[in-house]
Protein backbone atom coordinates (compact mmCIF):
# COMPACT_ATOMS: atom_id res chain seq x y z
CA UNK A 1 0.00 0.00 0.00
CA UNK A 2 1.47 3.51 -1.07
CA UNK A 3 0.65 6.35 1.17
CA UNK A 4 0.50 9.79 0.22
CA UNK A 5 0.62 12.90 2.22
CA UNK A 6 0.85 16.21 1.76
CA UNK A 7 3.70 18.39 3.57
CA UNK A 8 3.86 21.97 4.35
CA UNK A 9 4.60 24.32 1.05
CA UNK A 10 2.12 21.94 -0.72
CA UNK A 11 4.64 19.38 -1.20
CA UNK A 12 3.87 15.69 -1.43
CA UNK A 13 5.33 12.86 -0.06
CA UNK A 14 4.44 8.89 -0.96
CA UNK A 15 5.83 6.26 0.50
CA UNK A 16 5.34 3.22 2.07
CA UNK A 17 2.29 2.92 5.35
CA UNK A 18 4.85 -0.10 6.55
CA UNK A 19 7.78 2.15 7.05
CA UNK A 20 5.66 4.62 8.82
CA UNK A 21 3.90 2.27 11.17
CA UNK A 22 7.00 1.68 12.60
CA UNK A 23 7.71 5.01 12.74
CA UNK A 24 5.07 5.74 14.51
CA UNK A 25 5.17 2.54 16.54
CA UNK A 26 8.42 4.01 17.58
CA UNK A 27 7.64 7.42 17.96
CA UNK A 28 4.94 5.73 20.69
CA UNK A 29 7.33 4.42 22.02
CA UNK A 30 9.80 7.32 22.66
CA UNK A 31 7.02 9.43 23.72
CA UNK A 32 5.49 6.84 26.47
CA UNK A 33 9.33 6.61 27.46
CA UNK A 34 9.71 10.53 28.05
CA UNK A 35 6.67 10.64 30.00
CA UNK A 36 8.10 8.06 32.82
CA UNK A 37 10.86 10.11 32.49
CA UNK A 38 9.04 13.41 33.28
CA UNK A 39 7.39 11.96 36.40
CA UNK A 40 10.63 10.27 37.79
CA UNK A 41 12.27 14.02 37.34
CA UNK A 42 9.33 15.63 39.36
CA UNK A 43 9.81 12.61 41.74
CA UNK A 44 13.02 13.33 42.01
CA UNK A 45 12.84 17.12 41.95
CA UNK A 46 10.14 17.04 45.14
CA UNK A 47 12.57 14.59 47.42
CA UNK A 48 15.42 16.79 46.32
CA UNK A 49 13.38 19.87 47.51
CA UNK A 50 12.76 18.10 50.47
CA UNK A 51 16.49 17.30 51.02
CA UNK A 52 17.48 21.04 50.97
CA UNK A 53 14.40 22.25 53.01
CA UNK A 54 15.66 19.99 55.99
CA UNK A 55 18.87 20.86 55.61
CA UNK A 56 18.35 24.42 56.10
CA UNK A 57 16.55 23.69 58.78
CA UNK A 58 18.96 21.92 60.64
CA UNK A 59 21.54 24.22 59.33
CA UNK A 60 19.43 27.61 61.62
CA UNK A 61 19.18 25.25 64.59
CA UNK A 62 22.73 24.48 64.52
CA UNK A 63 23.82 28.00 64.46
CA UNK A 64 21.01 28.99 67.00
CA UNK A 65 22.77 26.90 69.34
CA UNK A 66 26.21 27.80 68.12
CA UNK A 67 25.25 31.51 69.25
CA UNK A 68 24.16 30.08 72.24
CA UNK A 69 27.51 28.23 73.29
CA UNK A 70 29.25 31.39 71.96
CA UNK A 71 27.04 33.91 74.21
CA UNK A 72 28.17 31.44 77.37
CA UNK A 73 31.55 31.31 76.19
CA UNK A 74 31.83 35.23 76.66
CA UNK A 75 29.62 35.50 79.90
CA UNK A 76 31.66 32.60 81.28
CA UNK A 77 35.30 34.78 80.39
CA UNK A 78 33.70 38.21 81.50
CA UNK A 79 33.00 37.23 85.17
CA UNK A 80 35.52 37.84 87.56
CA UNK A 81 37.14 34.25 89.10
CA UNK A 82 36.52 34.07 92.82
CA UNK A 83 38.62 31.44 93.35
CA UNK A 84 42.11 31.09 93.40
CA UNK A 85 44.18 27.36 93.00
CA UNK A 86 47.19 27.51 95.40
Amino acid sequence: MILAQRETLGRWWLGSSCGTDKKDERIQELTTELHVKKRLSAAYREQLITVMKDSECQNEHLSSKLQVVSSNLKDLAAKPRGLHHK
